[in-house]
């Protein structure tokens, strides 16, 4: 039975040195902003972003290679929309998170910081009036993240504008698809019936959605 009791002792060791270690960064303001700012990146209220970003970027003048708040620091950017500046801070911590076990994270939140960048290169280009730039990037998107929506409406969106029907209507009921509550798929299927003049078509389409369906298209 020794060695189960030297484990124990062993584990028991390590959580009093965990303990003291927490006990002493508490004392450290910039630490306490560090678990402030990670916790207000996870509310669902944008309200809070702005506090978030304050604490985040305080605990990162002493804490810079500190991969949690790194983290926090990407998925802020990312959730008021500057993908790129997410995608630098999620590389930056998967760089100097030394923990195996968090690489499928990472390698998950950089696929969508990158997705999201393309998407917004994308709108760029189109906005410009570069539509075929601008629908190579909706492609990247698509090939990196082949389940969200947004990439099928925004080229469903440029063969409408063409006039090219049938292949918009694949598109959004693709997006339908892998979003089935997405108002621009829903909206975009309509649409491609509308613009051929065909509203009671259209309305039968409206008719088969579900009631939740219909209450995002009135």
């Amino acid at each position: 039975y020794f060695p189960y009791n030297f484990a124990i002792q062993q584990a028991n060791i390590a959580a009093q040195s965990r303990w003291r270690q927490e006990q002493e960064w508490l004392k450290d303001p910039t630490y306490l902003a560090k678990l402030k700012g990670i916790a207000l990146v996870k509310t669902e209220d944008p309200s809070t972003l702005p506090e978030a970003y304050e604490q985040l970027s305080y605990a990162l003048s002493t804490r810079p290679n500190d991969p949690q708040l790194l983290e926090a620091m990407g998925k802020y950017y990312l959730r008021i929309g500057e993908s790129e500046q997410a995608l630098l801070y999620f590389k930056r911590a998967a760089y100097f998170d030394e923990d195996p076990d968090n690489a499928t994270k990472y390698q998950s939140l950089v696929r969508t910081a990158q997705y999201w960048t393309y998407i917004d290169r994308g709108d760029q280009l189109v906005e410009e009036g570069n539509i075929q730039q601008g629908r190579a990037y909706y492609s990247k998107a698509q090939i990196l993240l082949p389940d969200n929506p947004q990439s099928y409406t925004r080229l469903a969106n440029l063969s409408l504008a063409e006039g090219d029907y049938l292949v918009a209507s694949a598109g959004f009921r693709m997006a339908k698809q892998k979003d089935p509550l997405n108002t621009a798929a829903l909206r975009g299927i309509l649409d491609t019936y509308v613009l051929q003049q065909q509203p009671e078509i259209a309305l039968q389409q409206v008719s088969s959605f579900t009631l939740e369906q219909q209450s995002l298209v009135r």
